[in-house]
């Protein structure tokens, strides 16, 4: 069985963060193009950043691989405030899905932000159907809903509001786990 692995964008070519983020979130954007096709603009956009920018938001992306084929996309800001970090872009691919790998992905972002000394972690999704498995994996892995807001591409959901306080233990009970697995050079 193939271990997954989180990798640096060094070694992946500019393209594959552009290419997760569309094929993760096709499905709504075929469903819903007059709110969601917008999106698709900020995705290329950060793809680019992130290959322009290798030691800021580079070095706070990665690619989730399986069998060293990418499965899925994590990022994150670390710089939210003092003590205070948030969770970026988060998707596997459909093929992928129910398996762990978003709740594995996201203890690698908790992972990466406690080790930038994050006491605190914020993270938002949408009150869409499409994100519920997104909603339950932040409330499964102990983030707290602080509120809901109008924003988003469809204006006909609400953004959810999630908010983690990390522990000196660890963020979640299998953290270490993965620390093996981790490629941060």
């Amino acid at each position: 069985m193939s271990k997954l692995q989180f990798s640096s964008l060094k070694h992946h070519e500019p393209g594959v963060v552009s290419s997760l983020l569309h094929r993760s979130y096709q499905e709504l954007v075929e469903a819903f193009p007059e709110h969601w096709s917008p999106e698709q603009a900020t995705w290329d956009d950060f793809d680019r950043t992130a290959f322009d920018c290798p030691d800021t938001v580079g070095a706070c992306t990665f690619v989730t691989c399986l069998g060293g084929e990418p499965v899925g996309l994590g990022s994150f800001n670390p710089t939210k405030g003092p003590g205070t970090g948030e969770v970026g872009h988060n998707c596997i691919l459909p093929g992928f899905r129910k398996r762990g790998f978003g709740k594995r992905q996201l203890d690698e972002i908790v992972r990466r932000l406690r080790g930038r000394k994050a006491e605190r972690i914020l993270a938002t999704t949408s009150e869409h159907p499409f994100f519920l498995p997104a909603r339950e994996m932040y409330l499964s892995f102990g983030f707290k809903e602080t509120g809901r807001r109008e924003g988003g591409p469809d204006p006909g959901f609400r953004l959810v509001d999630y908010e983690f306080e990390v522990t000196g233990n660890g963020a979640a009970s299998e953290l270490d786990d993965y620390e093996e697995l981790c490629d941060e050079d």
